[in-house]
């Protein structure tokens, strides 16, 4: 018998705010510098990677069945992660800066909530690909719309406002678009460390969820999500936009800028899965239509925003 998507949520909730204090505990009792440290940062990244890519498994194999036919129930939930969010960020408000061990409490919890969040989103919007080369030029708009989003849109406005807030030593409370990112606790650094934005989760957990509707695998570790679903057992799991993940928070790391991340897990993603699958290239009319006509729209919208940015006021 399926276990209720409530009860699989809190143990996401249980097990991700569990492990992540426990490092926090570490943490006070290590010290390491040099590359010794350097090595404890990458292998915490990738640590926090599989767990949250095991998370998302989780939900897959146990609540997305029900979540299908129980749209109300999907409703209600992704209203109380909104809800807790919320009550997150008012918290961090009232917060005294002496009361560390709280915020650290409040920030791997809200972490928690937004993998939910986007499990919740990324499996809802799986429901209506009808067709997986349908992932080809919704594959290309996301990659463009993020790329457009952080050389134009409100993306760079976002990174600018973390940016400030970071390298001033995080005067006061976080801003309000703190809250978007998912961040991980390494030991022996004092703070939750910001690893990258809930849109490249929802989008990660979507990709999982079409994987599993169409029967193909995209864990690079075994068991496809399919198979996990029909055995009710999850498996090691971590999945090739997640490698894409890993490659753009590296890359950033080792080149000390921002990079937006969605383009790394979009192609590493539609690029296994083409040539894994090739009736993933086999495209209708409307299809090719589309993702002609989605790039054409979205280059005339970069360079009308790019020569908008120029203009005079």
């Amino acid at each position: 018998m399926a276990a209720s998507p409530v009860i699989v949520i809190i143990a996401i909730y249980a097990a991700w705010t569990g492990i992540s204090m426990l490092l926090y505990a570490a943490g006070t009792l290590l010290s390491a510098d040099g590359l010794l440290f350097s090595v404890l940062v990458e292998s915490t990244v990738i640590f926090h990677l599989c767990l949250a890519a095991l998370a998302t498994a989780f939900f897959m194999v146990y609540a997305m069945k029900e979540l299908r036919v129980r749209s109300g129930l999907r409703m209600w939930l992704i209203g109380l992660c909104l809800l807790l969010t919320g009550i997150l960020y008012l918290s961090t408000r009232r917060i005294s800066p002496d009361a560390v061990f709280l915020s650290q409490i409040a920030q791997v919890l809200n972490t928690a909530n937004l993998l939910v969040f986007a499990a919740l989103i990324g499996s809802w919007i799986a429901v209506y690909v009808k067709r997986p080369a349908e992932l080809v030029p919704l594959g290309i708009v996301v990659m463009m719309a993020d790329g457009f989003s952080v050389q134009q849109g409100p993306s760079r406005e976002i990174i600018e406002t973390l940016t400030t807030y970071y390298q001033s030593g995080m005067p006061g409370p976080p801003p309000a678009v703190d809250f978007l990112l998912m961040k991980i606790i390494v030991p022996g650094i004092g703070h939750p460390v910001p690893l990258f934005g809930v849109s490249d989760w929802i989008i990660i957990a979507f990709f999982s969820a079409v994987a599993a509707k169409f029967g193909m695998n995209d864990n690079l570790a075994g068991k496809s999500l399919s198979e996990m679903m029909a055995k009710q057992k999850p498996a090691f799991y971590f999945p090739v936009s997640a490698l894409g993940l890993y490659i753009a928070v590296f890359s950033a790391h080792m080149l000390d800028t921002f990079l937006p991340a969605l383009p790394f897990v979009v192609l590493f993603y539609l690029v296994y899965i083409i040539i894994r699958y090739p009736h993933m290239r086999d495209l209708s009319r409307f299809e090719w239509t589309a993702t002609i006509g989605a790039i054409v729209l979205m280059t005339a919208v970069m360079i009308l925003f790019a020569r908008a940015a120029k203009l005079p006021f």
